[in-house]
């Protein structure tokens, strides 16, 4: 690894050589805050982390990220992880696990199921899709539509019906969540800060499901609030 890094320290420095970049001269380097100085500073500041005037300054720096990415990694990637991204990976339709009993299991121990139980229900959806599908009838295509069909029989199927229901809700990234802050800094605005905790949940979730909630027929809605609330003096036409 010191030898790749010895070797793009030389490739960077005949380039400025051809190129007539000319060497920045060595500055003195930042003060720490006072407030720090009984602290460890693990990362370089930003105003230190342009220059690099040794081949050690810049192995030092390489060095402290490759780090912090693999430390990062075997965070994320441990083997609970890994059995919960297997197991959501087996219970969606379509894929090529898709209803493994060595997979399901394995997720299915994180959460405490029954392992008799889950495996001859899974052995039981099986035979009940494969029947499905030689009989034409609709199969389903989408993790929620599988919950869907389980959920009408649960009595048969509890322990996969809840590891299903564990699964469709399980977060697997915080995507959502930063959308709904951005979302929360247009919706609720100076001119909406009195908005009730109700409503400003539901019209982050419409700002949020934005694709979803164009496809709304207006119309609809209407027609669902005017049965839900007769007596309603809102004039709706």
């Amino acid at each position: 690894m010191q030898d790749a890094v010895n070797d793009e320290w030389e490739k960077a420095n005949k380039r400025c050589e051809e190129l007539e970049i000319p060497s920045r001269p060595q500055q003195r380097p930042p003060l720490l805050w006072k407030r720090s100085e009984t602290h460890v500073v693990e990362l370089p500041s930003r105003e230190s982390a342009r220059d690099f005037h040794s081949v050690e300054q810049y192995r030092a720096v390489i060095f402290l990220v490759i780090d912090r990415c693999l430390s990062e990694l075997e965070r994320r990637f441990t083997n609970a992880n890994i059995s919960i991204m297997n197991g959501i990976d087996a219970l969606t339709p379509g894929k090529p696990n898709f209803l493994n009993i060595t997979v399901v299991t394995e997720f299915g121990k994180l959460f405490e199921c029954c392992f008799d139980d889950l495996k001859i229900e899974v052995q039981n959806c099986q035979r009940l899709l494969h029947r499905k599908a030689h009989e034409n009838k609709a199969i389903p295509k989408t993790m929620l539509e599988f919950q869907g069909l389980l959920l009408r029989l649960r009595d048969a199927f509890y322990e996969l019906d809840r590891l299903l229901t564990i699964a469709c809700t399980l977060p697997v990234s915080s995507c959502e969540c930063e959308r709904s802050f951005s979302t929360l800094r247009i919706v609720k605005n100076y001119l909406r800060s009195s908005l009730s905790d109700a409503r400003l949940n539901n019209l982050i979730l419409l700002g949020v499901h934005s694709e979803r909630a164009e496809q709304l027929n207006l119309n609809d809605v209407i027609d669902r609030f005017a049965a839900q609330r007769p007596k309603s003096r809102i004039m709706l036409a």
